[in-house]
């Protein structure tokens, strides 16, 4: 018989030397994988934040705490992003995409990239305009406690910092915006009025405005040359205060929450009823122009 084969130091060195090239091997075919499924999952996707902080850099912890970026904006302006960039490096997820400016199409009756609408303008601005939206390039960094994030973390970081798919934007949108995107939604809206509220008609005149200010124009739309008009629902009380104003047909870039800022500070002519002031609820136009 031959003698039973006992380990040396040099057989356990080897040993102990495959085992790690063969961990490692592992580590970096998962983190491989990993990448892959974050490109096919994100890569020229819009994501949406959760909050809609402005700036070209953005950093969050895991958790969806921030750690730097501009303020909040408008979700039109500062809401979204395409991805053009995602990758892990180290405890860090790094995304880069372009903000999208976004604006109303009243026709199809839905938001879209600024850049859809400039394809068919044929105005001698246009370079011009492009040039402006595509400049808004954004980097968003996600820390990580680990060196090494597994795709379980990875995902419930990306749900932290930004909106899952199957997720209403009712849930991260200013009060105003609520109805709107409910309606998206098919879920019903109530209204907040306390005492009996009326429609204009059978009897009942329609409030008028005393003081009625125009709203700002926000920056952006400025620079975009961008106008038109929008329409606001409210409750004027039967003291003549606007009340429960939300957005019904929108504009974009912005514009949505002037409008809503500058109405909100308007005074009207209580509507009437009977010779007595009542509460009503009614439909305005907002009007943005440049000249």
């Amino acid at each position: 018989m031959g003698r039973p084969w006992r380990f040396s130091n040099s057989n356990l060195t080897i040993l102990l030397l495959v085992a790690f090239v063969l961990t490692i091997h592992a580590r970096l075919a998962g983190a491989d994988d990993l990448e892959k499924q974050l490109k096919f999952d994100y890569q020229d996707k819009v994501l949406t934040l959760r909050n809609f902080y402005g700036g070209e850099y953005l950093n969050f912890k895991a958790d969806g705490s921030p750690l730097a970026g501009g303020p909040v904006g408008p979700w039109t302006i500062d809401g979204q992003l395409s991805v053009n960039g995602i990758a892990l490096h180290g405890e860090k997820l790094k995304i880069k995409g372009r903000r999208l400016y976004l604006i109303y199409d009243i026709h199809a009756k839905q938001f879209e990239d600024y850049l859809t609408f400039l394809r068919d303008y044929r105005g001698k601005d246009r370079e011009k305009l492009e040039k402006l939206v595509r400049k808004r390039d954004v980097e968003v960094e996600i820390e990580f406690p680990s060196s090494r994030p597994g795709s379980d973390e990875v995902s419930s970081a990306m749900r932290a910092v930004f909106l899952a798919p199957d997720e209403s934007m009712a849930k991260v949108v200013p009060p105003e915006w609520r109805a709107y995107f409910g309606k998206q939604d098919g879920e019903a809206q109530t209204i907040s009025e306390p005492g009996p509220m009326y429609r204009v008609g059978a009897g009942v005149s329609p409030p008028r405005a005393i003081l009625d200010p125009e709203p700002e124009y926000s920056e952006t739309a400025r620079e975009l040359k961008y106008q038109g008009v929008m329409v606001l629902y409210l409750v004027v009380d039967a003291s003549g205060n606007p009340r429960d104003i939300r957005i019904v047909t929108p504009m974009g870039l912005g514009l949505d929450e002037k409008a809503v800022v500058a109405v909100s500070n308007w005074k009207f002519e209580p509507a009437r009823k009977d010779g007595q002031p009542v509460a009503v609820a009614v439909n305005i136009q907002v009007t943005f122009h440049l000249y």
